[in-house]
């Protein structure tokens, strides 16, 4: 049963169409993931779910109902996890949860239960009395997702619940995420990091500049773009100067990125069908700017792959 339908959405401000003609449905139980660059019109189409933005023409019905017509019934039934902690840092942390549970209209003789089930679900039980400036980054989005389950909601709304977190910290919100979907929640869910998308989402859709690229189970996505392996190197000791010129030095003509993880440690990935030749310009390399491979992988191609192909 779908709960979210969306039909021929378009929003404008002055002369950029956010979204245009933007259709698509959320099945119950789903695990969505909305993609896109930067300006592809997801945060315009998480706000206009959420009820804090208008929408110009079209068409957006959540739980059967028209949202312009019920957005204060629907809203109830939403919450939302945004990129900024949602949290009071003078109020403790079952303070916290306390007050979106009221706020959420959770009766006072549930309210208690409640919080301590939401406490419990993020691991914070032991931190409930503690405030969340003495909080790590990790800990304060576990309480931000707390406060947005304490009321069990029927849709709830993730964007980049992992932007900035360690490893450790992303790993456990996405095994939460899996949780709460599992309790019967719908999972709307936004991030940059596409292997986390891959891992957890059952359908997703990719926008760009306001148009939906795509919109498919995920494995029928990765599936109908799959063509190519990734090389994925970590150097150590990277000059700028090839940085820089990576591209000229390797003669690459598909996609790659360079991420930096600390002073001397750089991540590449070279998407790519020639996979042995790259592989032999990127030793070469190597050996001539003196830079040591810590670690080298050859992979199948991934979601991350298919994203870059079409938002290009």
């Amino acid at each position: 049963m779908s709960i979210v339908n969306v039909l021929n959405l378009k929003k404008q401000y002055g002369e950029n169409l956010a979204l245009d003609d933007v259709t698509l449905s959320i099945n119950e139980g789903d695990i969505y993931g909305i993609l896109g660059p930067n300006g592809s019109g997801k945060s315009t189409f998480i706000n206009i779910l959420s009820g804090l933005l208008s929408f110009d023409d079209g068409v957006c019905r959540i739980f059967n109902k028209d949202i312009k017509k019920y957005k204060t019934i629907i809203r109830r039934e939403i919450s939302v996890v945004t990129q900024e902690y949602s949290i009071y840092n003078d109020l403790k942390a079952i303070e916290n949860v306390e007050l979106f549970a009221r706020l959420s209209g959770l009766k006072n003789n549930n309210i208690k239960n409640k919080v301590n089930e939401a406490l419990e679900r993020v691991n914070l039980t032991n931190n409930s009395n503690n405030y969340p400036n003495t909080f790590s980054g990790g800990m304060k989005r576990r309480l931000n997702i707390a406060c947005a389950i304490v009321n069990n909601p029927k849709l709830l709304i993730m964007d980049e619940p992992t932007a900035s977190l360690d490893p450790i910290s992303r790993e456990f919100i996405i095994k939460t995420i899996k949780e709460i979907n599992l309790t019967g929640t719908t999972i709307l869910y936004t991030s940059h990091y596409l292997d986390e998308v891959e891992r957890i989402c059952n359908k997703l859709t990719i926008l760009n500049r306001g148009k939906i690229l795509i919109t498919d189970k995920t494995k029928k996505v990765i599936d109908k773009y799959k063509n190519r392996n990734v090389i994925i190197a970590y150097l150590n000791n990277v000059p700028n100067n090839f940085i820089r010129k990576i591209k000229e030095i390797l003669i690459l003509r598909d996609e790659y990125t360079i991420t930096k993880y600390d002073m001397n440690l750089f991540e590449l990935k070279i998407f790519c069908d020639n996979t042995g030749v790259i592989l032999q310009r990127l030793i070469k390399a190597t050996e001539t700017y003196k830079i040591y491979i810590k670690d080298i992988d050859i992979r199948e191609s991934s979601l991350e792959e298919v994203f870059f192909k079409l938002v290009k």
